[in-house]
């Protein structure tokens, strides 16, 4: 097991950590990262955001990341914390970290009413999907057709 981690919410002075850890993401799915700084300083730190970042250090180096929001459903009372983008280094995976970071957002979201916390994984990632499954997380059951408009 890993030491304990220190766990802190970004700040403005992360975004070069941000943008490293969102593009080790990109890259480890074989995606392409279009990095806009000022796209993540609207949607963290702006005074409309939409999202939190989260990092988890060990040694005073940041080895883990969690982008998170909230989701809400009105109609069934609800209110969840949703894990949008997680990462932990390689060199620190198995070592108990994912659960570390998992075990404070759920605090967090405690803290804030919700009642569950969510996670989403590719669907082609079996490893994530195995450890989100060995850390207490079930397959949220689809409730209907999504729908995207662009604009």
């Amino acid at each position: 097991m890993q030491n304990p981690l220190k766990i802190r919410r970004a700040t403005p002075s992360d975004l070069p950590l941000i943008t490293r850890f969102t593009d080790l993401l990109a890259r480890f799915h074989g995606d392409s990262y279009i990095c806009d700084p000022a796209v993540i300083m609207r949607d963290v730190f702006g005074p409309i955001s939409g999202a939190r970042v989260y990092f988890g250090e060990h040694e005073n180096r940041a080895i883990t990341y969690a982008v998170c929001s909230t989701e809400i459903a009105l109609h069934r009372n609800q209110r969840r914390l949703h894990i949008h983008l997680f990462y932990v280094l390689k060199a620190h995976r198995r070592t108990g970290v994912a659960q570390q970071m998992v075990t404070y957002l759920q605090q967090v979201a405690q803290l804030e009413g919700a009642s569950a916390l969510t996670v989403s994984a590719d669907l082609q990632n079996e490893a994530a999907q195995q450890s989100y499954l060995a850390m207490g997380f079930k397959r949220r059951a689809l409730t209907g057709a999504y729908f995207l408009k662009s604009f």
